[in-house]
């Protein structure tokens, strides 16, 4: 087993290479991540009590229903960023012909698979979004910010959530080199 910078490990065989690439998060993200979960949860809870109270108006509670179908939305994307960054990690397998990718949290992932030639090239791009959305998909409580672009079966792939230019480059090269 070798490594690839502090986030990937790289297991290569004679006609297999496994690639697994761990969430890294700093202690002050970690911490911001945490506390917002938190405020948001209890934000959630505050408004379905006084929901559950009554003595509002019908346009009271309308307005209560509809903040509640948001924070459920919000609230699910924060669970899973909180989990993700605690249990996380994309596992990428070449063997065969095939590429197997996997995004897993705990033991629990679908994988998708790739019949893989030689024309098939990784290349590492380092914006993938326009604009302010490429700093949002940065942020930890975001999960995505794939750097390592792919064509296959017509369609673009990524895969390497939010790896520096450094990790992205040597993970692109690797690919290439085990593709060949």
């Amino acid at each position: 087993m070798q490594n690839i910078g502090d986030r990937i490990e790289v297991n290569q065989g004679k006609s297999e290479l496994l690639v697994k690439i761990f969430p890294k998060i700093s202690p002050r993200d970690k911490l911001i991540l945490n506390i917002w979960l938190v405020a948001w949860t209890l934000c959630g809870v505050a408004v379905i009590s006084q929901l559950l109270v009554g003595g509002y108006s019908d346009q009271e509670q309308l307005f209560m229903l509809i903040y509640l179908v948001f924070w459920v939305y919000l609230e699910l994307k924060v669970l899973h960023a909180y989990r993700w960054n605690k249990w996380g990690k994309e596992i990428i397998q070449l063997r065969e012909g095939k590429m197997e990718y996997t995004k897993e949290i705990g033991k629990r992932g679908l994988p998708v698979i790739f019949n893989v030639d030689q024309s098939i090239r990784f290349r590492y791009v380092s914006e993938v979004e326009k604009g302010i959305w490429n700093e949002i998909n940065k942020s930890p409580w975001m999960v995505g910010g794939e750097v390592v672009e792919f064509a296959v079966e017509g369609r673009v792939r990524r895969l390497g959530m939010k790896l520096d230019a450094k990790e992205g480059e040597r993970l692109a090269n690797l690919l290439n080199k085990y593709v060949k």
